[in-house]
């Protein structure tokens, strides 16, 4: 239960982040707000390669431009891509992307970061391959 409540926030908060989003495009249809870039080999393997680095940084800062920089959106799509398969695999990965996202929000980085970033990169992993792509480890 206590997961469900803080996972309900962290989803509305992805869904209203989204909706707010300019698409553009003229007359091009709008995609739902709960729609998600496709997830492509390379943007699969970038967002894993950043997992990877992330676990071995300790400042806070650098922390938080990898993960922001490198791998926030493509983790959304895995997540939003794998829940069309297997909702258990996208909450999974939805909810280790939000205690990453909790630790970056510290002043200093939580001993259980690099954990938390294994715990991240392994779910992702999982859930690239329930859809046909490669995961990897470091």
């Amino acid at each position: 239960m206590a997961l469900m409540r803080r996972a309900i926030p962290a989803l509305l908060m992805v869904m209203v982040a989204l909706s707010a989003c300019d698409r553009g495009g003229g007359d091009a249809p709008t995609p739902s707000p709960a729609a998600s870039p496709t997830v492509t080999p390379e943007k699969a393997s970038e967002t894993l390669g950043a997992l990877c680095d992330l676990e071995a940084i300790t400042d806070p800062h650098d922390a938080n431009a990898a993960f922001y920089d490198r791998a926030h959106v493509t983790l959304h799509a895995i997540a939003g891509a794998s829940g069309d398969v297997d909702r258990g695999v996208e909450a999974e990965v939805l909810t280790t992307m939000q205690r990453v996202e909790a630790d970056l929000e510290q002043p200093a980085l939580p001993d259980g970061f690099p954990a938390d970033v294994v715990a991240l990169r392994t779910a992702a992993s999982d859930a690239l391959r329930l859809i046909g792509l490669p995961g990897s480890g470091c």
